[in-house]
This record gives structure tokens, C-alpha cells and sequence, in this order.
């Protein structure tokens, strides 16, 4: 009995040592079996990129001479790295034979075995990739520009797209240059083999700055599509309808003008884009300037006259100087004839002045006329001018309503009730001793101009907005119903005369309708 137990107990020790070996083998053969397969993979994925390097410089050899002997150092230090390869190829299926039948010291020499190995792939590998660091970080550089173009190019295409009906009149030809680009960014890709990667990065950053231009043009393509072929367009023809029929041929040419950026816009800049259309705004901002001064001009000369007349018959009867009776007549007649509202004040100042020194030259009893005539003076230039405007202001039928609309005119009503209708009965006030006073005359009446003006844009804005829907939608009866059905509530909701305020009412109505 004491022998068997003793037996047992050896058994079951055996049986434990048994165990313990078999379980130390299979963790060890597992995780070294892992260990080796991942480096296998790695090495066939540095063979792989090793042989797309060599692929590199191949073509590039093609192109370039000079690459010859680079190529056929690195082609034989690559076959001698993929002797290294086979050996470790035959090592690892030998390795691999082992693990399966569990054979385990037969492995452990393998392992071994293909370490060294490995150790020296690496070596030699390293040298390699040393070698054409320089040029793959190149190449990678370069296709990284290259698909950062090509994703941009994409993303604007996509754009254009799904703005299509937003961009009537521009899509064909920022989808054409969008596929122009495309053609000579994949052309690019051939300046690569040449191995001048600094030229051909010069190149690139060239063509990266075309298609920057591209798409900053792109990014404002809806407000450009509207301003040059909507916009503009009617504006050119509202002002040459409202003009004399000798200017037309003016207009004509500002539209072929427009037209011509119309044909071009796709061959210039944002920036010329840009230039062009505020060149031409200009033009018509000093057309309307020029017009508002012509009927300063006209108002100032319909209004003095009988004054200047006047003077001049004065000045002739009390027989003061023949010649300062022909200059006055001369400075009458510029004033006439003058187009320039600063030049009619300078010359009516030179007139008064002319007039007051011959006046003085007169007895005593004539310096009290000579003093009412310069106050005449501070009557007719201070102050004639903005009680013109002022009329013009409150009758206008673009005054709107509003609240600020409403205080303007009552301070204005005052103003003119306290200060300026004792001018209608020869009443002299002197209103340059009250600087304040008179400047906030003149920013009140400012301030009307403004309001009239505003209104009256938007006024015409809201009649050329109808119109553009209007044509666009004629042949759909239906949108053309809402849109009339929207015009005219809006036109029936109307408060306060405040066109501003309609119009902006209107656009977020069309823009729920998707009608802009």
C-alpha cells in the first residue's frame, strides 16, 4: 500500500511536469510563431514598397540620364536584399512546419536562425531606404499636393452642380474650366519622372494658385451670375430709358462692355472680375452724380437769375465802373452756362464780391445797401439752396412714414417754421452765428435725402425683382400666379410707404416660396 501511494504521487508529479511542459511550449511556440509571422508581413510590405520605389526611379531614369547609375545601385542592392528574403522565406515555411507538429527545439533553432537573418535584412534594408528617402519624401509631397488639387477640384464641381439653377448663365463655362483643370492636373502627374522636383514644385504651386482663383471665383459664383447678368444689365437700361436720346450710344457701349465681361469673366481673376464690375459701377455712381448736379446747376440758375439781373441793372444805372458792369455781365453769363455746381458757387462767390466792392465804393448813404446785399448773400447761398430741397423732400412721394421718417420731417417743419420762412418775408437771419443750428439744418436735410433715395432703390428693386421672376417662371402658370398672388399682398401690406422694409418682407417670402 505504501509503495502504491508513493507510485501515485509520482505519477501525478510526471503528469504535472508532463503538463507544464506541453503548456510553456504551446505559449511560447504561439507567441514566438505570432512574433515571426508579423515580421514576415512586415518584410514582404517593405519588399513591396522597396520594389515601388525602384518603379519610381525607373521612370524617372527614363526620363533622366543622369538617374542611371542610382537606379542600378539601388537595383543591385535590392536583389541582394531580396536574397535575404528568400532565405527568410524558406526559414519561416521551415518554422512554420515545426509549429504545426510541435517540434519545439527543431523551432527554437529556426527562430534563431531566421533572427540572424532578419538582423541583417534590416541592415541592409536601412541603407536602402536612406538612400531614396530623400526622393520618396519628394514624390509623397508632390501626390499629396496632388490629391489635395484634385479633392478641391471635386468638392467645386459638386458645388456647381447642385447650384446649377442658381448659376444659369455661368454653370457651362465653371464646369468646362472645372474639367480643363482636371485634364492638367492629371498631366502634372507626369512632370514627376523628370526628378527636377523643384521645378516641378514650382510649377505646381503655379497651378495651385489658377485654381485658387478657380474656386475663390466659384465660392461667389450666385452673386456674380446675378450681378452681371441680371443686375447690371437692367440698370444699364433703366438709366439709358430715363436718359436723353444723345447719350444712348453712351449706354450702348457701357452694355457691350458688359457683355464683353459677360463672354470673358471665365479668362480673368477674381480680382479683375471684381475690378471690372466696380469700374463700371462707378462709372454709373458719377453718371447719377453728374445728373444730380446738373439739376443743382439748373435749380440754382432758376432761382437767382432775377437776382444777378438785377445787380447788373444796378449796377449800370448808378454808372459805378463800365468796367466792373462788363465783368459782372461776363461772370452772369459763366454762371449761365456753367455745368459744375461747385464752379456756380465759386463764380456767383467771385460775382457778390465783385458786386459788394463796387457797391462800396458808392456814398454813406449807399453802405447800408451795400450791407443788405451781403446779407442777400448769406440768403441766397446758405440758405436758398436747402429750403429747395427741403420742398422737394416733403413732397416727395418716396418719404416714407416710419417712425425716424416721421421725427426727421417734424424737425424739419420746425426748423423751417422758427428759422427760415421769415426768409420769404426779407427778414435777414444770420445763421452762420449759430453753427449748430445750421449744421443741423444741413444734416436733417441730409438725412431726407437719404430716406427718399433708399426708398426709391427698393422701390425700383421690388419692380425688377417682380420682373426677372416673372420672365423666369412665364411659362410656369403656376409659380407666375404665386408669385403675382405674393407681389401683390406684399404691395397691399405696405406700411408706411417704407419700400425697405416691403422688400425685405418680399425676399423672405420668395426665399420660403424657393423662389430665389
Amino acid at each position: 500500500m505504501k509503495y502504491f501511494i508513493i507510485f501515485l504521487i509520482c505519477l501525478f508529479l510526471i503528469t504535472l511536469v508532463l503538463l507544464s511542459f506541453l503548456l510553456f511550449r504551446n505559449i511560447y511556440m504561439n507567441k514566438t510563431f505570432n512574433k515571426v509571422t508579423k515580421i514576415k508581413n512586415e518584410i514582404n510590405y517593405l519588399i513591396s514598397y522597396n520594389l515601388s520605389t525602384l518603379s519610381k526611379y525607373q521612370s524617372i531614369k527614363n526620363e533622366n540620364k543622369t538617374f542611371d547609375k542610382t537606379y542600378d545601385d539601388l537595383n543591385s542592392l535590392n536583389q541582394f536584399i531580396s536574397s535575404f528574403v528568400t532565405t527568410l522565406k524558406n526559414i519561416f515555411d521551415q518554422i512554420k512546419e515545426h509549429y504545426k507538429n510541435k517540434q519545439i527545439i527543431q523551432f527554437y533553432r529556426k527562430v534563431k536562425e531566421f533572427n540572424y537573418n532578419h538582423n541583417k535584412f534590416k541592415g541592409y534594408n536601412s541603407k536602402f531606404e536612406s538612400l531614396t528617402f530623400e526622393l520618396n519624401q519628394k514624390w509623397n509631397t508632390f501626390d499629396n499636393d496632388w490629391d489635395r488639387l484634385l479633392d478641391a477640384l471635386t468638392e467645386t464641381q459638386y458645388f456647381l452642380d447642385s447650384s446649377k439653377e442658381f448659376i444659369p448663365n455661368t454653370y457651362e463655362k465653371a464646369i468646362v474650366l472645372n474639367y480643363e483643370y482636371r485634364s492638367n492636373l492629371t498631366s502634372f502627374k507626369n512632370l514627376r519622372k523628370s526628378g527636377d522636383f523643384k521645378h516641378t514644385n514650382e510649377q505646381m504651386i503655379e497651378f495651385s494658385k489658377q485654381i485658387q482663383q478657380y474656386i475663390q471665383i466659384c465660392d461667389s459664383l450666385k452673386k456674380l451670375d446675378w450681378i452681371l447678368f441680371v443686375a447690371l444689365p437692367s440698370q444699364i437700361k433703366f438709366i439709358k430709358n430715363k436718359s436723353n436720346s444723345y447719350d444712348h450710344k453712351f449706354y450702348d457701349n457701357l452694355s457691350k462692355e458688359v457683355l464683353s465681361l459677360q463672354n470673358e469673366w471665365n479668362e480673368l481673376s477674381y480680382n479683375q472680375i471684381i475690378h471690372k464690375i466696380k469700374a463700371i459701377y462707378q462709372l454709373l455712381f458719377e453718371i447719377a452724380r453728374e445728373n444730380h448736379n446738373k439739376n443743382l446747376v439748373e435749380s440754382f440758375n432758376e432761382n437767382n437769375a432775377h437776382f444777378l439781373e438785377t445787380i447788373i441793372k444796378e449796377i449800370q444805372e448808378d454808372k459805378i465802373d463800365q468796367n466792373v458792369f462788363n465783368e459782372l455781365k461776363n461772370i452772369a453769363k459763366s454762371i449761365s452756362i456753367a455745368k459744375n455746381y461747385s464752379k456756380t458757387l465759386s463764380l456767383y462767390k467771385e460775382f457778390i464780391d465783385k458786386a459788394s466792392n463796387a457797391f462800396q465804393s458808392r456814398q454813406n448813404k449807399e453802405i447800408k445797401r451795400s450791407s443788405y446785399f451781403h446779407k442777400m448773400q448769406a440768403f441766397n447761398i446758405e440758405v436758398l439752396q436747402t429750403i429747395s430741397l427741403y420742398k422737394e423732400l416733403i413732397e416727395d412721394k418716396n418719404w416714407t412714414s416710419s417712425f425716424k421718417a416721421r421725427k426727421i420731417k417734424l424737425e424739419l417743419d420746425n426748423f423751417y417754421q422758427e428759422n427760415l420762412l421769415k426768409l420769404t418775408k426779407e427778414t435777414v437771419i444770420n445763421l452762420s452765428e449759430n453753427k449748430y443750428k445750421w449744421n443741423n439744418w444741413v444734416d436733417l436735410i441730409s438725412q431726407g435725402i437719404k430716406i427718399v433715395s433708399e426708398n426709391s432703390a427698393y422701390k425700383k428693386l421690388i419692380n425688377e425683382l417682380r420682373k426677372v421672376l416673372t420672365d423666369k417662371y412665364q411659362y410656369s402658370s403656376k409659380k407666375s400666379e404665386s408669385i403675382n398672388e405674393i407681389f401683390t399682398l406684399a404691395q397691399n401690406e405696405l406700411k408706411n410707404n417704407d419700400y425697405k422694409m416691403l422688400y425685405r418682407d418680399l425676399k423672405d417670402k420668395l426665399k420660403e416660396k424657393k423662389y430665389v
